[in-house]
């Protein structure tokens, strides 16, 4: 990053990490939720 002076991925969404979760079935990206949801790491 310095030397690119590049600037970290949050600042362009204003420091909340943004990624896309994929799953076969419904059921499953269910499951992968809840358990992002029972760590703390997906607030909605």
């Amino acid at each position: 990053m310095e030397t690119a002076h590049a600037k970290p991925l949050l600042t362009l969404s204003n420091g909340i990490p943004l990624h896309t979760v994929e799953a076969d079935s419904k059921e499953t990206l269910e499951k992968i939720k809840n358990a992002l949801k029972e760590k703390g790491f997906l607030n909605l």
